[in-house]
């Protein structure tokens, strides 16, 4: 088959001819090739970027996770401590009280036999005073009579007996 051949002719007239492409039909089949590439760059830089993105905010909330475990931890040991402090507090709160109504008790007893002695010694101060008032008439007794005495051992009756009528009240209150 030469190229002169009629045969060869019928076979390449049967075949369409190839056109070359032109810079229309590139740029028609081309350009959607080099979008549809550039979105598939685009969406895997996305979804890299993403991913680290992700990958990122995942190590952030571990971290944040590990930090509130470790106050939670910190926390718990806080509450712990301030429940067992709170009831060593209520217990000498309760031993306090305990002594404190003890105490009372007592005091209210030495409060009572206070006034008991204050009410004897009000009861012992007026005896002494009526006491007192006695001896304070005894002596003005016991001066007149010694001044009667004096004036009888003289030979003066009638001053003995001036002396005697003058002390005879108080003689009778220290009687």
């Amino acid at each position: 088959m030469s190229p002169e051949d009629p045969a060869d002719e019928d076979v390449a007239a049967a075949r369409p001819r190839r056109r070359r492409a032109g810079s229309r039909h590139r740029l028609r089949v081309g350009l959607p090739v080099v979008l549809l590439v550039l979105a598939s760059v685009g969406v895997g830089w996305w979804a890299v970027r993403s991913t680290d993105a992700s990958r990122a905010s995942a190590e952030r909330a571990d971290r944040h996770r590990a930090v509130t475990r470790r106050d939670t931890r910190a926390l718990e040991a806080t509450r712990v401590a301030t429940a067992q402090t709170i009831t060593e507090l209520e217990a000498t709160r309760v031993a306090r009280t305990s002594e404190r109504d003890a105490i009372a008790a007592a005091l209210y007893g030495v409060t009572v036999r206070l006034n008991e002695v204050r009410d004897a010694l009000d009861r012992e101060a007026s005896g002494l005073q009526a006491l007192e008032t006695r001896v304070g008439a005894l002596g003005n007794c016991l001066q007149g009579v010694s001044d009667a005495l004096n004036a009888l051992a003289v030979g003066d009756n009638r001053t003995a007996l001036t002396r005697l009528r003058a002390v005879g009240s108080d003689c009778d209150a220290a009687a």
